[in-house]
């Protein structure tokens, strides 16, 4: 409307005659418009699925009121504001047509055959071969990076309880039956109810081991019980051990390693502590008192001791013939939480039933459904009602697209005035439908259907029609100003809807984002069609265009416009438009790399020639321990980690590269520990206990000093197999050839067969700060430890620390860095380091940050 009175009134008419003139010109045209649009849209609130009923609702009711708005209040508010303020409607000459020129002139002759012959088969192609499939996975809607997404999926990785189904019986034989059912479909993982499943076969299977478990005995002492207690079952027994010098110190070891066992256990809950605490100190004085070799002190400890193991292990049995002799469980019997879950109030039974594989998909959920259906067909829950309601959505968007088309068609019928008329008035929207279907199966844009995206199909089909009308009509007036005002108007309508919509491609909602990307490229294309494909055709089958404009002097070209380079420049912008978000669409939520992401190449720490094996297999080591830290919230500083053959050895051949890294080991240790809390600024594969300090104790059996470790075992309570302790056994200059690791599951056996000099005893221990803190506190191993450690003939320079290590690591490593201005990856970590609070590499810093690790802050 605003276009053509513009052109009127450049053209010299007064406002309200160029009011009356546009209602003459396209009045008719845009209230056809309107109510085709507006009719497409409410044909949809036809359908069965709410949403779209209602979407068809609120926007063919808007619409009929913009046109009512359009036809009495616009043309008021143009009079009234061109009377007050005329030159705010830039009637100079030509001003819009320079902005939205008309594309291109008409193709005649053999290139418009040519022409109209591309687009017939583009649109058939397209219906024919084109996107019909549909994507029902709500979790492609989600926000790519969205914590939402990123947890369901790992949810699914792992056991995915969010989605299942649910089936409700009356009476437990029937629920019996149908769980076995069920649970025999291959479709099912595995189902969930208040009783558990095979509970009577299990029973059975369990009736042996309930028979022999109800005639064990609780036997105490060395082969011989007193009392008449132990007749009967032992509940009460005792015995007495007689204790001789020559099993003080086995025992007293057997008694220190049951007690480190009580004590772990403890420390798990207060009921344990609470428990254990008697039991402990019973064991406590039995160790204490076969320390002084009292016998009769002895013989009271281990009385008292075992009469306690006595009605332990009555306890454990009962408890023990109680979970092998359970008794049948009914209803009665159902603990609340179950109850309240599985159990209704009418007493009706509830059977979750969980899918096997994926049911996210539509054909994953559709086989789920289709297969619980030929047990029950009255199960629910969210699985069936999402298949149910995405089929009734599809089944609605095909009845809403027929219906559209078949209102619009009958509009275009009962006012074009003719068969041909309404059928030229529909090719831009033909093609552009089918074009659309081609381009998103051929091209690869990243376009689909979707339960968000399909909205689309009654927006295009609403919309689409307005070009094709008011070009027609306009044509058919024979006025060439008619027909370009039309035609502007068209241009300018296209590219705000394309620019609206085209907006949602930027939405991190994929949903939202994909219905924005189908809309702006199916306006696009119908646009195109518009300009190009529905003049070839009026130039062929139109009518009135011939006949020549009499206002506007000699007759008009058919169909005047820019020079053929003006028209390529209009042509490439469009398409730029048009592809934008659907090319944001594919790209994914990626949105680049991050400022602080650095390029790093590690080597193994110690190896004494770096290679582009021992890089790789280091990187693979980083690689997963960074992907573990992420996974359990850790938030390390960004490293891209680059493990491709050519890059890690492209590094690698840098020497200055290669002897900055080698050093780094025992110097990132500290900060290797807690990636979240120190800023780690790169780590390492963790070693297996939390220490900055580790000392290597060791028993001098000559006059050798380290030479004795030579081909000797060492003690380890942590993972020997770390690149922490292969480094250690190396450090200082002083190689220890041929040690050996030996992990030991109690430490405190190591300890005593050290001091013994036992057969097999270890060369030395690995003790760290944290363990040598607990022995600290008990009264019993440390005496024993601490003689070991202030022996005269402990060699006290094969005692090595981190700390010493740590700083001549970090002074080589520092100066490597300073060494190899031109290094990105060395630039990169003296600026992390900066950030991190570590610029000056010196221990004091490091043993401020270890205190403040240690402390908790």
């Amino acid at each position: 409307f605003y276009t053509h009175y513009r052109r009127f009134r450049a053209a010299g008419r007064a406002a309200p005659s160029a009011v009356a003139a546009t209602y003459d010109a396209v009045g008719r045209s845009l209230w056809l418009d309107g109510v085709a649009t507006a009719a497409a849209f409410l044909a949809a609130g036809l359908t069965e699925f709410p949403g779209l009923a209602e979407l068809g609702v609120i926007a063919g009711a808007g619409l009929l009121i913009c046109l009512a708005a359009m036809y009495v209040l616009f043309p008021a508010l143009l009079v009234v504001a061109d009377r007050r303020v005329p030159q705010a409607f830039g009637l100079g000459p030509d001003g819009a047509a320079r902005l939205v020129p008309v594309i291109a002139r008409a193709p005649r002759g053999r290139t418009g055959t040519i022409a109209l012959a591309a687009a017939g088969l583009i649109t058939v192609g397209g219906f024919a071969f084109g996107e019909y499939e549909f994507n029902t996975n709500l979790l492609d809607l989600q926000a790519g990076d969205g914590e939402a997404g990123v947890w369901q999926r790992r949810l699914m990785e792992v056991d995915d309880r969010a989605r299942f189904a649910v089936a409700l019986y009356r009476d437990r034989s029937a629920f019996e039956r149908a769980r076995e059912r069920f649970e025999a479909l291959p479709e099912v993982r595995r189902t969930e109810a208040a009783f558990p499943a095979g509970e009577a076969s299990r029973r059975a299977a369990l009736a042996p081991l309930c028979a022999r478990a109800g005639a064990l005995e609780v036997r105490m002492g060395r082969g011989r019980t007193e009392g008449p207690a132990a007749a009967a079952g032992g509940r009460e027994a005792s015995s007495a051990v007689a204790v001789q010098p020559g099993h003080a110190r086995a025992l007293r070891r057997e008694l220190f390693a049951l007690r480190s066992d009580l004590r772990r256990f403890a420390r798990r809950s207060d009921e344990a502590e609470q428990a254990l605490r008697g039991f402990e100190d019973g064991v406590t004085r039995l160790y204490r008192s076969l320390g002084t070799l009292d016998p009769a002190e002895a013989d009271r400890s281990v009385a008292a001791v075992e009469a306690r193991m006595g009605r332990a292990l009555e306890s454990v049995r009962g408890r023990v013939v109680g979970l092998l002799c359970p008794p049948p469980l009914d209803l009665d019997r159902v603990p609340p939480p179950l109850r309240s879950r599985f159990v209704g109030r009418d007493g009706s039974l509830a059977l979750y039933i969980y899918p096997e594989g994926d049911v996210w998909s539509g054909e994953g959920s559709a086989r789920f459904v289709r297969a619980l259906r030929t047990v029950d067909a009255n199960v629910f829950g969210g699985v069936v009602s999402f298949h149910d309601n995405a089929a009734a959505m599809i089944r609605s968007f095909a009845e809403a697209a027929a219906l559209s088309a078949g209102v619009i068609g009958l509009l275009l019928l009962l006012f074009m005035g003719s068969l041909r008329g309404a059928a030229l008035a529909a090719i831009p929207l033909v093609v552009g439908l089918g074009a659309l279907l081609g381009v998103m199966r051929w091209l690869r844009l990243g376009l689909e259907w979707n339960l968000a995206s399909f909205f689309a199909v009654p927006i295009l089909i609403g919309i689409g029609i307005a070009g094709g009308i008011h070009v027609v009509r306009a044509h058919d007036t024979g006025s060439s100003e008619t027909l370009e005002g039309a035609m502007e108007g068209v241009v300018f309508s296209a590219l705000t809807t394309i620019i609206s919509f085209g907006m949602l491609g930027f939405a991190r909602h994929q949903g939202m984002a994909m219905l924005g990307s189908i809309v702006a490229v199916g306006v696009g294309l119908n646009l195109l069609a518009t300009l190009y494909v529905l003049p070839a055709a009026l130039q062929r089958w139109g009518a009135g265009r011939d006949r020549g404009d009499s206002s506007a002097g000699s007759g008009p070209p058919a169909h005047r416009g820019p020079a053929a380079g003006t028209a390529a420049v209009g042509t490439v912008v469009l398409a730029a438009a048009l592809l934008a978000p659907a090319g944001l669409q594919a790209a994914g939520p990626d949105r680049g790399v991050a400022a602080d992401t650095a390029v790093v190449v590690m080597v193994k720490p110690g190896d004494p020639a770096a290679t582009p094996d021992l890089a790789r297999d280091f990187l693979d080591r980083l690689g997963a321990y960074l992907q573990e830290a992420r996974a359990f919230g850790e938030r390390p500083v960004r490293v891209r980690i680059t493990n491709r053959r050519d890059e890690a050895r492209a590094l690698l051949d840098d020497p200055a590269t290669v002897a900055a890294f080698v050093p780094v080991g025992l110097f990132l240790e500290l900060e290797a520990r807690r990636p979240g809390r120190l800023r780690a600024l790169l780590t390492i594969p963790r070693f297996g206990s939390d220490v900055d300090h580790v000392s290597l104790l060791v028993r001098r059996d000559g006059p050798e000093r380290v030479d004795a470790l030579t081909g000797a075992e060492v003690a380890v309570h942590f993972d020997p197999d770390t690149l922490f302790l292969r480094r250690v056994v190396g450090v200082g200059g002083r190689q220890l050839p041929g040690v050996r690791l030996r992990p030991v599951e109690n430490l405190a056996d190591a300890v005593f067969d050290l001091v013994d000099g036992a057969p097999g005893a270890p060369a030395g221990i690995l003790v760290d700060d944290e363990l040598l803190a607990f022995f600290r506190d008990d009264d019993l191993v440390w005496p024993e430890l601490r003689v070991l450690w202030r022996s005269s003939e402990l060699p006290r320079d094969v005692v090595v620390t981190v700390g010493e290590d740590g700083a001549a690591a970090s002074e080589t490593f520092a100066r490597a860095l300073r060494a190899m201005p031109g290094s990105d990856a060395g630039r990169a970590l003296l600026e992390l380091m900066d950030s991190a609070g570590f610029a000056p590499l010196d221990r004091a810093r490091l043993d401020e940050a270890a205190r403040l690790y240690r402390e908790g802050r």
